[in-house]
């Protein structure tokens, strides 16, 4: 059950990495800066992706899967730092509170690596029958902290772009910032399950269904970020 969660998370992977090239491509052509940035974050996603695979693949020993878990961490925390702008870049007038946001995300970045090099434990292996089907954090306050902030991130990302759609001209863009906040919401279903689900009841089974809604709610996500560029558009309407 494990390989199918893992093969879920490869899955991930290449369709991370290869929108993020697309729009660093885009980039380096329009030199719209949400562009790259939004290659950044696919960056920092894919390798979140890549890390969440080695679990009960190549890794099987309780500090590394730990060490796994936390690279996991900081990598989502890194695509949402580089997510923020982009999100409140589709804002007429950005709040004030985003350099705070971005400030705040890079800091808790710092410190919960610091933390996690001072107060490591191994990973907990979740087992049945004696045999291995995937592990718990060995941090659990301060990992569950860091989770909780990067489920909140989700959820208003879901809300904000669900909302958004109505004050979008044009169905597609519309439809497709519609994708991109219910790819949110499932990928935040996904990580409250893989998180949260093992300090009450969890299973191989819930493995593979947390794994199978992250792959299609960052499918849609990604389907939207990659055809949803209102900046191109709001670009066109200045030079016009």
């Amino acid at each position: 059950m494990t390989i199918i969660f893992n093969l879920c998370c490869f899955g991930g992977v290449i369709i991370s990495f290869w929108v993020g090239i697309r729009m660093r491509k885009n980039y380096q052509e329009s030199k719209i800066e949400q562009l790259r940035t939004t290659s950044n974050s696919l960056f920092f996603t894919s390798s979140a992706f890549i890390f969440f695979c080695l679990p009960n693949l190549i890794l099987f020993d309780p500090v590394r899967v730990q060490i796994a878990f936390i690279l996991v961490d900081i990598s989502y925390l890194g695509a949402v730092l580089f997510f923020i702008p982009i999100t409140l870049s589709f804002l007429k007038n950005p709040p004030l509170s985003e350099k705070f946001l971005l400030r705040f995300l890079f800091f808790w970045i710092l410190i919960y690596a610091f933390l996690s090099i001072l107060f490591f434990s191994p990973a907990i292996p979740l087992e049945i029958d004696g045999v291995v089907y995937y592990w718990k954090s060995g941090m659990p306050l301060l990992q569950g902290i860091t989770r909780a902030l990067l489920c909140s991130a989700a959820f208003f990302m879901a809300i904000f772009f669900i909302f958004q759609r109505k004050k979008i001209e044009g169905k597609i863009l519309s439809t497709r910032s519609l994708l991109i906040g219910f790819g949110a919401l499932m990928v935040m279903t996904a990580a409250i399950i893989l998180f949260f689900f093992p300090y009450f009841y969890f299973s191989p089974k819930m493995v593979v269904l947390s794994g199978l809604i992250g792959l299609f709610g960052s499918s849609l996500g990604i389907i939207g970020v990659k055809f949803f560029q209102p900046f191109k558009e709001k670009l066109v309407k200045k030079i016009t």
